[in-house]
Parts: C-alpha cells; sequence; structure tokens
C-alpha cells in the first residue's frame, strides 16, 4: 500500500477534482483539488510545475463559484511558481495571465483586466502565429471590455482586428468561436 502522499495519489486526487470540474461540481472539485495540493505542498516540491497547475484549476473553480478574490489569490500563486521554474515570457504564465484579466473582468475591475489582458496578448504574439485563433479571442476580450469602458474607437479597432483573424480561419473546424457560440 502506497503511503498517502504518494505522487501517484496527488495525480488520481487531481483527476478527480477535475472530472468533478467537468460536472460542474464544483465543491467537489475543491476538495480534490485540496486534496492533491496538500500532498504537493507538504511531501513535494511545491516549486513545480504541477503544483501551478493544481492552483489554476482551484482559481478556475473558485472563478466559477463567483470567489473572485480567491481566485485571484491561487492563479497569482500559479504565476509565482511558474515564473520560479519556467521564463517570464513562458505560454504557460501568458494562460494564466490570460485567467487573471478574466477574474478582474469579472470583479469589474476593467483596467486591471486589461493590464493582464495585454500582458497575455503581448505573451502569445510573440510564440503563435499571427492568425491564431486564440489571438482573435484576446483581441475579442479586450476589445469588449474596451466597449464597457466607454472607449469605442479602441474597442472597434481590438474588435476589427478579431474579426479579421477570424475570416482567416473560417475553413478551421475548431475555432474557438465555433465552439462557444
Amino acid at each position: 500500500v502506497l503511503p498517502e502522499n504518494n505522487s501517484d495519489i496527488a495525480q488520481v486526487y487531481y483527476d478527480i477534482g477535475s472530472v468533478y470540474l467537468s460536472k460542474s461540481e464544483h465543491d467537489k472539485a475543491l476538495e480534490f483539488y485540496f486534496k492533491a495540493s496538500a500532498i504537493v505542498n507538504e511531501f513535494l516540491n511545491k516549486n513545480n510545475n504541477y503544483g501551478a497547475l493544481i492552483c489554476s484549476n482551484i482559481a478556475i473553480v473558485l472563478l466559477h463559484k463567483a470567489k473572485y478574490d480567491e481566485a485571484l489569490k491561487y492563479f497569482f500563486k500559479a504565476v509565482e511558481i511558474r515564473k520560479y521554474i519556467l521564463p517570464d515570457n513562458h505560454p504557460e504564465i501568458a494562460f494564466i495571465y490570460n485567467n487573471i484579466g478574466a477574474a478582474f473582468k469579472s470583479k469589474g475591475e476593467y483596467n486591471k483586466a486589461l493590464e493582464y489582458l495585454l500582458k497575455y496578448l503581448k505573451m502569445i504574439e510573440g510564440v503563435l502565429p499571427e492568425n491564431h485563433p486564440e489571438i482573435a479571442k484576446a483581441y475579442d476580450t479586450i476589445g469588449s471590455i474596451l466597449g464597457e469602458k466607454g472607449e469605442i474607437d479602441k474597442a472597434l479597432e481590438y474588435l476589427f482586428r478579431s474579426l479579421e483573424i477570424i475570416k482567416k480561419n473560417l475553413t478551421r473546424k475548431s475555432s474557438w468561436y465555433s465552439r462557444n457560440l
């Protein structure tokens, strides 16, 4: 019998949490993510990619539960861990910035949301092809926030950039937009 502090057990707890998240059973998801996190933090090197992944998923669940400040705490912890092991411009850090931007947007803190979403956009533009759907999604999100702030001309600039990329990718079967409409 393996001890409870085994990394394989942490992985299974994480996977169980992910299944509960996919079922929108947020409390159960958190229960198992916290179990995985406890093992990683107590018995393994907490400054590893796996620890950051667990923190990110805890934060995502907290976003679903509208606990934005708690979610931000876990997103920032995930960034801290990722920066410890990855270069500052790594795509994994970029994706957390996107989630931080989403959390601030949900709180109605549009300036903070834009700060992180613009960081995210800059980082993904450096690693993804210029017409990648993820870049279109970022332009769309930024444009929408700018519109909500009343910065209409800037909003339209970002939204038209998004539209241009989407039109170039219309032949793709698995675009973000077709999956999320």
